[in-house]
């Protein structure tokens, strides 16, 4: 008997499709508004236990200090400290630390040690409330505070032209009123001014400039600038011209001279001296003060000549030994007497 031929599945029935589609209409649409107001209330439920859970966040706060007056604060406190605010998720996401007046903080009557910042110092927005500061606390040193007057101490950079020196310096005010820590007062012994520049100058500096910097925990109670002057001349030096031979002037007979030349020391300043030729220095004797003399040996003073403005001079030896030599006179022949 020959197999039967296996049947193949047909479409499903209609009303299985039907069933499901019937299902989910009831499902959803059944009793709308009921199922709207539930998921609402859900909802709302959920942002009102959201909202009320406990957050935190945190921010800057700035710190504004009232310092004494009789007192010097050693230590450097902070400008700002940073702060931990804790309250509803609902306020605290409308925290904004922008919006926090600073802590101010009067240190007239507070003593040395440790300060300890207080929740009530920050004044937060309703519900919320401070969990912690940092820093916690900083530490406070005090000085007394003094008041002194201290020299001005002109400083200067660079040296002068060549051959010119500085001669002396001149400061107004000479001194200024400073208040500060003791300590630091008791070690300041001058206050120095911006660089007073010098280099190449051949002639007085005269420059305003303002005071250094002080010292921390110092002030100025003065006015905070200077004049200086810097007087500046020329630099004096000598110079040897060795064997200038010495002349006679105004020779009223043959002379000797001993010694013939001598060293001429010529001094002045530097910058003249050293455009000085050799060829130009000139020592003499004046012979008109033995003219009327007889002859013999005489000690005369040596002149020095030919130097430039500014220049003087002095021969080494001062003086030097002349000998006048004078031609004997010729006896006139007598007349001879007539015989008696």
């Amino acid at each position: 008997m020959p197999p039967r031929p296996r049947s193949r599945p047909g479409p499903a029935p209609r009303g299985r499709g039907a069933s499901v589609r019937q299902f989910l209409h009831r499902f959803f649409l059944d009793n709308l508004a009921l199922k709207v107001l539930s998921l609402s209330l859900a909802v709302t439920l959920l942002v009102l236990v959201r909202g009320e859970k406990d957050a935190q966040t945190g921010g800057f706060v700035k710190v504004i200090y009232s310092y004494p007056s009789e007192r010097v604060l050693m230590t450097d406190p902070p400008d700002r400290v940073r702060i931990s605010v804790r309250g509803p998720w609902s306020r605290i996401n409308r925290f904004d630390e922008h919006e926090l007046d600073p802590i101010r903080v009067d240190l007239g009557n507070t003593a040395t040690g440790e300060f300890k910042f207080q929740d009530d110092m920050v004044k937060l927005p309703q519900g919320l409330r401070v969990a912690s500061f940092n820093p916690a606390s900083v530490k406070l040193e005090f000085e007394p505070r003094i008041s002194r007057s201290v020299p001005v101490a002109p400083v200067m950079e660079g040296t002068p032209a060549p051959g010119y020196k500085i001669d002396g310096t001149e400061v107004e005010p000479t001194a200024v009123a400073v208040s500060g820590a003791q300590s630091v007062l008791d070690s300041l012994t001058h206050l120095g001014t911006e660089l007073v520049r010098v280099q190449g100058a051949h002639g007085t500096v005269v420059r305003s400039v303002e005071l250094a910097i002080l010292p921390r925990h110092v002030e100025l109670v003065d006015e905070n600038r200077a004049r200086v002057t810097v007087r500046i001349i020329p630099e004096m030096a000598e110079r040897v011209f060795p064997k200038v031979t010495v002349t006679a002037a105004g020779e009223p007979a043959p002379v000797r001279i001993d010694p013939p030349a001598i060293d001429v020391a010529v001094r002045g300043p530097r910058a003249v001296l050293d455009e000085l030729p050799p060829e130009s220095v000139v020592a003499s004797v004046d012979l008109r003060e033995i003219e009327n003399r007889p002859s013999g040996s005489y000690l005369l003073a040596v002149t020095i000549g030919g130097l430039g403005e500014g220049l003087t001079g002095q021969g080494r030896p001062a003086t030097v030994r002349v000998t006048l030599v004078r031609k004997a006179a010729v006896p006139h022949s007598m007349p001879h007497s007539a015989p008696r």
